[in-house]
């Protein structure tokens, strides 16, 4: 009877425990604007087309990604991007350089038609983080006239990821989309200036 009596009580605890929620808070993420570092001198009220934008599968999923060592990397279950990576980058791009041109008329690619007089086309080939390391983007891009291709620039930027947070990782991304409008709005600057 005593065997019984604890082994229903065993099954009792059993079945109590697989009750029990022990998976973590899932946090969502977006990724602030950075301060412009230049000197905010608008470029020209040139209306720019944004893409096409393309980001490899790695960095485009919902779970954010960060680097545990040089050959591995981890997806964090519960670390999720707002909403799609891809668009998120492409937003915190887009009013970075709005910023740094001084003109909000960006246009995203398909262009549909709409006037752009300058595209810039991007090709990401990889943005991680480390928890309490650096930061790393490594981008292609260009500037040319619509329909018309340009020599590709390759940007490379690294920043320190400020502590040991997940939030730390997305602030030091967006610190590296940052520096990469810098260098696209010193292009548009540039360029603006040639005309």
């Amino acid at each position: 009877m005593r065997f019984y009596a604890t082994l229903a009580g065993l099954v009792t605890l059993l079945l109590l425990s697989g009750c029990i929620n022990v998976r973590p808070e899932t946090r969502y993420y977006t990724l602030p604007i950075a301060v412009a570092d230049g000197d905010g001198k608008p470029a020209t009220g040139l209306v720019l087309g944004l893409g096409p934008l393309e980001v490899p599968e790695l960095i485009d999923r919902r779970e954010i990604v960060v680097r545990k060592d040089d050959s591995e990397v981890e997806l964090l279950l519960f670390d999720l991007w707002g909403g799609s990576a891809k668009q998120e980058i492409r937003n915190t791009l887009a009013k970075n350089l709005a910023a740094r041109i001084g003109s909000d008329q960006l246009v995203f690619f398909p262009f549909r038609g709409k006037a752009v007089e300058v595209q810039l086309r991007l090709e990401f080939l990889e943005m991680i983080g480390e928890r309490g390391g650096a930061a790393e983007l490594d981008v292609l891009w260009s500037i040319s006239p619509p329909g018309k291709r340009a020599e590709l620039e390759r940007g490379r930027y690294q920043v320190a990821v400020a502590g040991d947070s997940v939030k730390a990782v997305v602030e030091a991304y967006a610190r590296l989309l940052g520096l990469l409008a810098d260098d696209i709005a010193a292009r548009l600057r540039a360029g603006a200036g040639e005309k």
